[in-house]
This record gives structure tokens, C-alpha cells and sequence, in this order.
């Protein structure tokens, strides 16, 4: 196994923005985005007494966690040489990214059924739900550009990446529609709104089963030359 060279993690963030690395620039403004959201979240939520605000916040701190790991991972692995070492890393993180939505989308179904049966009391208006509406947006515009930036990477932690990015931006679709609808008075916005989060919870479950079924590609020392060949050559391809 090639050995761990210490460096600071931040030196490694700016030799990667240095070397116009697209990857830790989106995933560096994505984690703060998801900082001020949770934040943001969190204190409406203690002082509007929401749990339905509460219980996202902790989401995204949680997602921007695993999207912090994630970025710490993919900065690691391009200072690894050896090319089945650097893969079965990249793999690894893919792997466990998949259990980690399995969690998320299962703990998320549940808050849905209690939101669901039990409700949330929750006023919010004027330029509040506008602000809700905006960072919601904000996400999807990062979590799309993701996608199209690096549809023809076939890295498993870019792949963990975009994937994480869009269920960050679909889990924010929800309380935006709760406070977008109770701002309007609709009469069955806890009911309405759970049953969507309920329904995004099942796609992150199967998001996770598909991570975790995709097959680890078999490398050795023998084809790991030739394998980084294949690979290069079909992003230069696609580009």
C-alpha cells in the first residue's frame, strides 16, 4: 500500500484551485451555500418553534459534511501514483457514499411519516420565503452544473459528488414548498409536503442501492497502464 503523505488540508485545496481543478472551486462554494442554509435553518427553526425547519437543518449540516469528506477524498487521491491504489480509494468512497444515502433517504421517510400524521406549526412570510426560494434555487443551479461539467468523468468520487450534490438540492425542495404553501394558507401543506419528501426519500434509497450494486472493476499492477489509458482517452473523447 503506497504511503500517506502529510500535508495540510488546505495547501492541498489551493493546489487543486491553483491547477484549475472545477471540481474543488464548486464543491468548495457548494459546502458553504450548504453551511449558511443549515445555519440559517436551524435559527428560524428554534425561534419559529419548526420542527420540519430544524429536522433539515441537521440534514444539510450532515450532507455538507459528506460532501467536505468527499472533497478531502478526491484532493487525496490525486496526489496517489500508484493507479490501482488511487482507483480502490475512489471506489471505496463511491461505496460507502451509497450507505450513506441509504441512511438519508431512510431517517428522511421517517420524518416524512411524522411530519405527515403529526404536522408542524410554522408562520413564515414576506421576503423570508423569497430567501427560501432563492438558495433552493441557488442549489439546483450548482447541482446541475455538476452534472454537465462532469457528465463525461467516469471518477467514482466525481460520480459521489454529483449524486450528493442533487439529493442536497432535492431534500431543499421541500421546505420550500411547506413555507412557499403556508405562506398562502393551502390548507394541507404538512400533508402535501411530506408526501413529496416521502417520495425523494425512496429515489435517495434507490440512488444508494444502485452505488452500492455497481461493480468494482477488476485492476491489477499488470492493467492499471492501460486502464488509465481507457479512461483518459474517452473523457478526451467526449469533451
Amino acid at each position: 500500500m503506497e504511503k500517506i503523505t502529510k500535508k495540510c488540508f488546505v495547501e492541498r485545496i489551493k493546489d487543486r484551485i491553483n491547477d484549475k481543478d472545477p471540481n474543488i472551486s464548486l464543491i468548495a462554494v457548494s459546502i458553504v451555500v450548504n453551511t449558511i442554509t443549515a445555519l440559517a435553518k436551524m435559527g428560524f427553526g428554534f425561534y419559529l418553534g419548526s420542527y420540519w425547519l430544524l429536522i433539515h437543518s441537521i440534514y444539510f449540516m450532515i450532507i455538507g459534511f459528506a460532501r467536505y469528506r468527499t472533497m478531502k477524498n478526491y484532493i487525496y487521491v490525486q496526489t496517489v501514483k500508484s493507479i490501482l491504489f488511487k482507483y480502490n480509494l475512489e471506489f471505496e468512497t463511491h461505496n460507502r457514499a451509497g450507505y450513506f444515502l441509504l441512511f438519508i433517504g431512510f431517517s428522511y421517510l421517517l420524518a416524512c411519516l411524522r411530519m405527515y400524521f403529526v404536522g408542524d406549526v410554522i408562520l413564515i412570510g414576506g421576503i423570508l420565503v423569497y430567501w427560501f426560494i432563492v438558495f433552493t434555487v441557488v442549489k439546483f443551479t450548482f447541482a446541475i452544473y455538476g452534472l454537465v461539467n462532469t457528465r463525461h468523468k467516469r471518477n467514482p468520487i466525481i460520480r459521489t459528488m454529483k449524486v450528493i450534490g442533487f439529493v442536497d438540492a432535492s431534500l431543499s425542495v421541500v421546505p420550500t414548498l411547506y413555507t412557499s404553501l403556508s405562506y398562502f394558507d393551502y390548507d394541507n401543506t404538512a400533508e402535501v409536503t411530506s408526501l413529496l419528501g416521502m417520495g425523494i426519500s425512496i429515489g435517495v434509497m434507490i440512488a444508494g442501492i444502485v452505488m452500492l450494486n455497481r461493480k468494482r472493476r477488476v485492476i491489477t499492477e499488470n492493467n492499471a497502464n492501460e486502464f488509465q489509458h481507457v479512461n483518459t482517452r474517452f473523457e478526451k473523447i467526449k469533451q
